[in-house]
């Protein structure tokens, strides 16, 4: 079945189409017959109680400097018009990011969410509490997370990474013999899960 798939991320021009795993899943999508939509979030708008953006048809492929071509922007209700969001977008977490999460929560129960925007936020903030908002950093994506998809067929979610590594130290390649984690890290991640877990909650009740 052919599924209309609206991808909300930062813009495809500055992407890395050697390494980003968005446009690998969009790669993967169009191959399958999938429908391509591409958004920004500025474009996120809510009236007569439905979510609206202006949405560009695009094809994609790998070809660096010729990676996408846009089709003409139509006007979609992310309700109705599609059966997918594919929510993508990098750091910061600042007010416009928040916005969009709660935006999004508009069309939950019609049109499915991929990475949720409520928990994507959750944790961000349970990384404020614990490190403050230098804390976060952007990371280079990749398909290292696919296996925790299947949590989001039961229940919302959303997926961080921990940095392990000594400040100023190697990088070593985590599916390696040689691997050496910085143990102070674990602590670090276990405040954030802690903080997330008692902010949801909070938020619950």
């Amino acid at each position: 079945m052919s599924l209309r798939v609206a991808v909300q991320m930062d813009p495809l021009e500055r992407i890395n189409v050697a390494g980003d795993s968005t446009f690998a899943i969009m790669l993967k999508a169009q191959e399958l017959g999938h429908e391509l939509y591409w958004y920004s979030p500025e474009d996120l708008s809510f009236a007569e109680w439905r979510l609206w953006t202006m949405g560009y048809p695009v094809t994609v492929q790998r070809v660096e400097g010729d990676h996408y071509s846009f089709g003409e922007p139509r006007i979609l209700d992310l309700g109705e018009d599609v059966d997918v969001v594919l929510m993508r977008q990098d750091p910061p977490f600042d007010l416009g990011y928040i916005t969009a999460t709660h935006l999004l929560e508009r069309i939950r129960g019609e049109t499915l969410v991929v990475n949720d925007p409520a928990s994507v936020a959750l944790l961000a903030r349970a990384v404020d509490t614990v490190l403050g908002p230098d804390g976060r950093a952007p990371t280079a994506q990749s398909l290292g997370g696919e296996d925790f998809a299947w949590y989001l067929d039961s229940v919302p979610g959303a997926m961080a990474r921990l940095g392990t590594r000594t400040p100023g130290g190697p990088t070593y390649d985590l599916h390696q013999g040689d691997l050496r984690v910085d143990e102070r890290a674990v602590s670090v991640g276990a405040s954030v899960l802690a903080a997330a877990a008692l902010t949801a909650m909070v938020t619950d009740r």
